[in-house]
């Protein structure tokens, strides 16, 4: 018996999110994914550091 799909599905974030998060990371080239979440949260949007991570990752724009 093989397993389909297991885990938790994750959310997906829309594009105007996504480039919310990349304007930001231009105004702070410095900060992680930690201080991402905080300017957002500054601006009523929460979206969890792991997210902000994942989707810097995938542009290869993270903090090394």
């Amino acid at each position: 018996m093989e397993l389909i799909n297991a885990g938790r599905m994750k959310d997906q974030i829309s594009e105007e999110m996504k480039m919310l998060l990349y304007s930001i990371r231009k105004e702070h080239p410095g900060s992680g994914a930690l201080s991402i979440e905080k300017h957002l949260r500054e601006r009523g949007i929460k979206i969890s550091h792991n997210k902000i991570h994942r989707i810097l990752k995938e542009v290869m724009i993270r903090k090394i």
